[in-house]
């Protein structure tokens, strides 16, 4: 497991960086883990770079997280695919079809 920081704003140039990272990377990495603790402004184009960034490295066998997400920020992204990389998901949010399981409540 290894721990990207993301400082500043999180935009294409951040996500670009991130991307150099997650590509030199070693082949036998399986779980990277991005510390969002930093990150002052969400721009739209670089949450969407990170998140197609996300599902790419999923596909190549590369478990991305966000983790220390400022709760002011997630509660921007809460309807955001993103959020499936936060593991932040509120339960009234998530897909009640995902499992066949009866409700809880």
């Amino acid at each position: 497991m290894s721990l990207l920081s993301i400082r500043g704003p999180l935009d294409p140039v951040a996500v670009d960086h991130i991307r150099r990272s997650v590509t030199s990377a070693s082949s036998d990495l399986r779980q990277l883990r991005l510390n969002c603790a930093r990150v002052t402004t969400l721009d739209p184009i670089g949450v969407a770079g990170l998140w197609r960034l996300c599902c790419e490295a999923r596909q190549r066998g590369l478990g991305v997280s966000l983790v220390a997400l400022p709760s002011h920020m997630a509660r921007r992204l809460r309807r955001h695919p993103i959020m499936e990389f936060a593991g932040l998901e509120e339960e009234i949010f998530g897909n009640p079809l995902a499992t066949l399981a009866p409700s809880e409540r």
